[in-house]
């Protein structure tokens, strides 16, 4: 038999938020990077109505306790929280259908440092796509969890281009916990609000989280970063310099 290789992990994965039009929605985001924690939802909450479906084996249907089985399969799948991501940033579609048609963010994530942080009770999975609802078989009759988690670790082939990543562990505030930052970088849209970027921009300074902003040119996007370590570098530079110049300045007048 053959070994079954785990998906490698990529370098960073990314998360597509909308930052809403009043400021309740990015003081949530803003206060999920700050406290180090991501929101998982259940997967009746999520945009695909097809989401947990599955197809019973044969012999599975035949057990006399099938629908007891079954029941115990939709407990454990609702007991579970999703939060989704992605191995990209680039995307249009994402940035349309996740982020406010541009007006939201990307926030950039170190995957290692995410899956190493988040807690025991959750599981870091890479999306499968197929054309057909996950096979559970008999031998998921008693492992109710293992079944849910199979079951919500796979999405219909239409969805490929999300490139989707999911933490899948309790419903609610999921803390990572640890020394090392965990936040690398946050992109945001071409059409985020003036004060939303401010507010971004303000929240960041003096920190290590990047800032990326989006140009729009015909058919094509790119990226600027207008805000990292050698712009704090070069701040602090002429902070000093301006503070050293005015203290010359003030003695000069004292002569």
């Amino acid at each position: 038999m053959a070994i079954l290789a785990p998906p490698i992990l990529p370098s960073y994965l990314y998360r597509y938020r909308s930052l809403g039009d009043n400021g309740s929605f990015i003081n949530r985001e803003l206060e999920a990077i700050k406290r180090s924690y991501i929101w998982c939802s259940t997967f009746s909450n999520l945009n695909d109505p097809m989401e947990g479906f599955y197809s019973p084996s044969a012999l599975l249907k035949a057990q006399h306790d099938y629908r007891e089985i079954a029941e115990a399969i939709y407990r454990s799948k609702i007991s579970f929280g999703i939060a989704a991501l992605s191995d990209t940033y680039d995307n249009e579609l994402m940035w349309t259908h996740y982020a406010d048609q541009y007006r939201g963010i990307c926030v950039q994530y170190y995957a290692e440092r995410m899956f190493n942080q988040l807690p025991p009770n959750c599981t870091l999975a890479r999306i499968g796509y197929v054309n057909q609802p996950t096979r559970i078989s008999t031998a998921f009759d008693r492992s109710f969890d293992e079944a849910a988690l199979r079951i919500l670790s796979q999405k219909k082939s239409s969805w490929a281009y999300e490139r989707e990543w999911r933490v899948l562990g309790p419903v609610g505030e999921v803390r990572m916990t640890g020394l090392e930052p965990v936040v690398r970088g946050v992109y945001l849209g071409a059409r985020i609000r003036p004060g939303h970027k401010q507010r971004i921009l303000r929240a960041f300074e003096g920190t290590n989280v990047d800032v990326w902003s989006m140009t729009i040119d015909g058919y094509d996007h790119f990226w600027d970063r207008i805000q990292d370590a050698e712009w704090r570098k070069r701040k602090a530079r002429k902070k000093k310099a301006a503070k050293k110049k005015s203290s010359s300045t003030k003695a000069k007048k004292r002569k």
